[in-house]
């Protein structure tokens, strides 16, 4: 599945999963087919910002480029809390 998403997405910035055919072809809901996509779309970006930030002169450039990666970071670590804690408290089945 990994795989099969990560070619789609290697094919251009603008590249759409078909999540249904992912849900269908591997058993999963939509939800869980949705998120695994999102995430590794957004494992894309990361990378590209890292490679950015490693690219960027010392500066301000630079400094913009790192609160933007640290804000996707932070956001990305609340998410997973949260998400793991309506799990466990039984709100997300």
């Amino acid at each position: 599945m990994l795989r099969e998403i990560a070619t789609v997405l290697s094919s251009g910035p603008d590249a759409r999963v078909d999540v249904d055919h992912l849900a269908e072809k591997f058993g999963l809901d939509q939800r869980t087919a949705s998120a695994v996509t999102g995430t590794l779309r957004d494992a894309g970006f990361m990378a590209a910002l890292d490679q950015a930030i490693g690219r960027a002169p010392e500066g301000p450039q630079k400094t913009c480029l790192q609160k933007i990666r640290d804000g996707f970071l932070s956001a990305g670590r609340d998410l997973i809390v949260d998400v793991a804690g309506g799990v466990l408290t039984g709100q997300i089945a």
